[in-house]
């Protein structure tokens, strides 16, 4: 094991090449850079002799890089006090982030893997071509996704977004993330499970993906746009709301708690058989009455409808609204009409005014 440090004059020994400057350093042996800074650094591979090795690169204390290009199943640790601005991993290549070190971002390729530990600070981590990422920490609202047949396991952490796409996978099984999604958009299926932590925002499930609700809160909506959601247990605090203007959507709760409403804005599929919903169950626009006419007139009918299945929730709802608005205004104790109207207008006075004056222009009123 090699370590470089600023004023390392016998950069040959452990570099296969690097420049006199420090701009650009090819590793094929083990080293550890502390106190120094490079623009591009090559693990594994020498883009220009084609020589290869997996050696184990390490970016401690003042160790600094602008971006890493890692290959042949090498390892890359950015550990306490380094800092790179980005990875790309290749060929099976190992990334570590380590406890408070720093990163831009990753992209790993080719089955290689990405672990962040505890108190790690980075912007993005994306996976694509069968790579793994492991989270087991996080700070500063870094962002996960999963594509091209890779997964991401969420342990622990504070994270901005996580998200699948295009045969990505994302399992959740603690810690905290602002937005979660899935969505492929036709190419491929993604997979989002949540089986605990805390969603602070909402939950989204566009065309082509999948979201399993197990376990866990979301503070937001959840939303679908297409693809498939399942509820099976877990708490929604904001409402659950299909809209799908192509149709092909579904929603299922089967358990669990939604304290707002489930909302059908367009063509879709939502069934609820088990769930627990605080609010209501509304599809789309006012509901299948032709006006609003026709609700009211359905009110005088209220009795006939006390045994029957609602043939549209929204129907419902805005007539109850309208009992509720109706009774307010009449027979509230504190400030109903009722409880308002004087003797003479009770007795009769308006009425005798108003035949008064029809009568003496000679017009019979009905």
């Amino acid at each position: 094991m090699h370590t470089l440090g600023r004023g390392t004059a016998a950069l040959a020994l452990w570099a296969l090449w690097a420049s006199q400057t420090g701009a650009q350093a090819i590793f094929i042996q083990d080293a550890t850079i502390e106190n120094f800074s490079f623009v591009q650094v090559y693990v594994g591979r020498n883009p220009y002799t084609g020589v290869n090795g997996s050696p184990t690169v390490s970016f401690g204390q003042g160790g600094y890089a602008d971006h890493v290009f890692s290959f042949n199943s090498s390892s890359v640790n950015v550990l306490y006090g380094g800092r790179v601005g980005g990875i790309d991993a290749f060929d099976s290549s190992s990334i570590l982030l380590g406890d408070l070190s720093r990163l831009g971002g990753v992209t790993a390729h080719d089955t290689s893997h990405v672990t962040v530990a505890s108190n790690a600070e980075f912007a993005q981590i994306t996976g694509r071509d069968s790579a793994q990422i492991t989270v087991n920490g996080g700070i500063l609202n870094g962002e996960v996704a999963a594509a091209g047949h890779s997964s991401a396991t969420i342990n622990d952490g504070y994270l901005g977004f996580a998200g699948a796409a295009e045969n990505g996978r994302v399992t959740m099984n603690g810690g905290t993330v602002g937005t979660i999604s899935a969505a492929s958009g036709g190419d491929g299926e993604a997979q989002f499970a949540l089986f605990g932590g805390t969603v602070t925002g909402d939950a989204i499930t566009g065309d082509g993906g999948t979201l399993v609700i197990s376990d866990g809160e979301i503070g937001g909506n959840l939303l679908t746009y297409g693809g498939s959601t399942f509820m099976l247990g877990g708490r929604v605090g904001g409402s659950v709301v299909l809209s799908s203007e192509l149709g092909g959507g579904e929603i299922f709760l089967k358990n669990g708690e939604v304290v707002g409403n489930a909302l059908v804005t367009h063509a879709g599929t939502l069934r609820l058989t088990g769930a627990t919903i605080q609010g209501s169950v509304v599809a789309s626009g006012i509901g299948v009455s032709d006006s609003f006419g026709e609700v009211l007139r359905d009110l005088r009918n209220l009795a006939e409808k006390t045994f029957q299945i609602p043939k549209n929730d929204a129907d419902d709802l805005l007539a109850d609204i309208v009992v509720q608005i109706r009774d307010k205004f009449l027979y509230d104790p504190a400030y109903g009409l009722d409880i308002h109207l004087s003797r003479r207008i009770r007795h009769g006075t308006i009425a005798g005014q108003i035949r008064g004056l029809a009568g003496a222009r000679q017009f019979n009123p009905l």
